[in-house]
């Protein structure tokens, strides 16, 4: 992905430095918010809408600025817990 990114040399570089960030935003239909992006001229996706094993259905884009920017809506009922996790609590 970072190969066909205009200026990602730059944000790959940031990203090392220490110079960027992630921004987290939750709302409420993921799927709108992503369309809502992609006709507001949003050109680096770095994920599309998946669904993520921990319970969150996330998709990850990158800002002007070469931030990670993380949209993500719970899943309705999903365990919320770690794969890793012990199902019976240990």
């Amino acid at each position: 992905m970072a190969a066909a990114s205009p200026g990602a040399a730059g944000q790959a570089d940031a990203a090392s430095a220490g110079t960027s960030v992630v921004l987290e935003f939750e709302v409420d239909d993921l799927d709108a918010v992503r369309d809502h992006l992609r006709g507001g001229g949003v050109r680096e996706w770095v994920q599309e809408p998946t669904d993520q094993p921990w319970g969150n259905r996330s998709m990850l884009l990158r800002d002007p600025d070469g931030n990670l920017v993380n949209v993500f809506t719970p899943i309705p009922g999903a365990d919320r817990g770690w794969p890793s996790q012990a199902r019976d609590g240990r």
